[in-house]
């Protein structure tokens, strides 16, 4: 069918014919692959079937702009603004903490995003501790495991085979969680038929599983129930573009008295080639008229329960997902803030990964370790500065303490050991813009510390 002359309608019906084909050719796809995820139900998915998936979702994470962005959303809400550890002030942790090898594996803002990154595509991260070093595992060379044989989700022993410098090693390690367990560890996993294989003792594995339902033993990837929406919606979005592109080439109904005279203009329009600002001369009883603009009238955001989907299994606001406030109906303003579920799932996933932080500083000896996240949401700085004047003022905090804090808050450089003197301020006393606080006339500057 020749594009140039198909009416308005005809353009609609294919395009919706090819929308709704590529909408059931995913499904039908990726609903065989869930089916064939899970051999047994109770078990949940294999190791073999999260290695098979990792590779397309990874691809995704770095190629699809929803998922590259529902990535970036997630640890920028979780890690966005870093981690904070306690109880492991003594040199012989921080030794340990600071280490490039140990802060590029888990203590730096790379490491965060490539944790996040593997819950995301992977729905498991798996990290090694030998000795007092911490290596991150791809879950490619995690090749077997056991389990305990009263629960499947108790991941006692793993094996990680893997390859450098054009050998092969493979080793058997315990989880850090059997290991602490108290139950007698092996040294030897037997695998039947009269093969056993050694265990190493000096490492064991630190796992953090995602979406894992009870009697499970793998997690699943946080954006795997996204890929069909996420397939769906792109098919949308380049097939409204066909028919925009379709549209864009009916610009003139003529309408004609004869059948020889319709053929005719056909022929006459066909063989303008494209001109613009040409004359139209014709015979009485014919009409020319334009037929205005379709394709501006083509509406993209029709697809947004399709982009929503994917947003809901991301976890994120769909407006921050397709970074545009107008193509949801929303406001810059909410753009800004996270609603109040959103947020909680944040925080929730936040607690996840400092239960998962916490056995790892208790494993280098750090037995008081204690993790926490920064709010996800502040308020703006001059609330936050009013709340530390405030504290400071009823003594709740100390002059240093209040300074860090504003200091914090502004990212004022620190060009003086010390807080600058100030008269103490009764308490109990209101604050109102514009107060002397320093108990001085209106423009005096206090010059006694400038040499601190």
């Amino acid at each position: 069918m020749d594009m140039d002359t198909i009416s308005l309608e005809e353009a609609k019906r294919i395009v919706e014919e090819a929308i709704n084909d590529r909408i059931l050719d995913i499904e039908r796809s990726q609903w065989t692959l869930i089916s064939g995820m899970v051999t047994d139900e109770s078990a949940g998915p294999t190791l073999d079937n999260l290695k098979q998936i990792a590779p397309k979702l990874r691809e995704l994470a770095g190629s699809n702009p929803w998922h590259i962005r529902g990535a970036n959303l997630r640890n920028a809400y979780v890690f966005g603004r870093g981690v904070n550890y306690t109880g492991v002030d003594k040199p012989r942790f921080q030794n340990i903490i600071t280490n490039p090898r140990n802060k590029a594996a888990l203590f730096s803002a790379d490491a965060y995003a490539v944790a996040n990154k593997a819950s995301f595509c992977t729905g498991n991260f798996f990290v090694l501790k030998k000795r007092d070093r911490f290596i991150v595992v791809p879950i490619e060379q995690i090749a077997n495991f056991t389990t305990n044989p009263d629960d499947p989700s108790d991941i006692w022993y793993i094996k990680r085979e893997w390859s450098t410098n054009q050998r092969d090693y493979a080793e058997w390690y315990p989880t850090a969680s059997h290991k602490t367990s108290g139950d007698p560890l092996r040294k030897a996993i037997d695998l039947g038929g009269g093969q056993v294989e050694p265990v190493n003792l000096e490492g064991e594995f630190y796992i953090r599983h995602s979406n894992r339902q009870d009697g499970w033993t793998w997690g699943m990837p946080d954006s795997f129930g996204a890929v069909v929406w996420t397939e769906a919606y792109s098919a949308y979005l380049k097939d409204n573009a066909l028919l925009v592109r379709a549209l864009s080439k009916i610009a003139w109904k003529i309408t004609n008295t004869t059948t020889a005279g319709a053929g005719a203009s056909a022929a006459t329009v066909r063989d303008a080639g494209g001109a613009v600002g040409g004359v139209a001369s014709m015979a009485a009883g014919n009409q020319l008229q334009g037929v205005g603009v379709p394709s501006a009238q083509v509406n993209m955001g029709n697809g947004q329960p399709l982009i929503a989907a994917v947003a809901a299994t991301f976890g994120v606001p769909v407006i921050a997902l397709l970074s545009s406030p107008g193509e949801t109906g929303g406001s810059y303003g909410s753009a800004q803030t996270l609603d109040e579920p959103t947020l909680k799932t944040m925080t929730e996933i936040q607690s996840s990964w400092a239960d998962f932080y916490k056995p790892i500083l208790e494993g280098i000896g750090a037995k008081d370790a204690f993790i926490e996240f920064p709010a996800i949401q502040t308020d703006p700085a001059y609330r936050r500065i009013n709340s530390v004047v405030l504290a400071h003022k009823q003594g709740l905090v100390h002059d240093d303490e209040g300074r860090d804090a504003v200091l914090s808050i502004e990212d004022i450089p620190r060009l003086h050991d010390a807080p600058p003197k100030r008269d103490v301020v009764a308490a109990g006393g209101a604050i109102n813009p514009g107060d002397n606080l320093s108990g001085r006339e209106q423009g005096v500057t206090d010059h006694s510390v400038d040499n601190e």
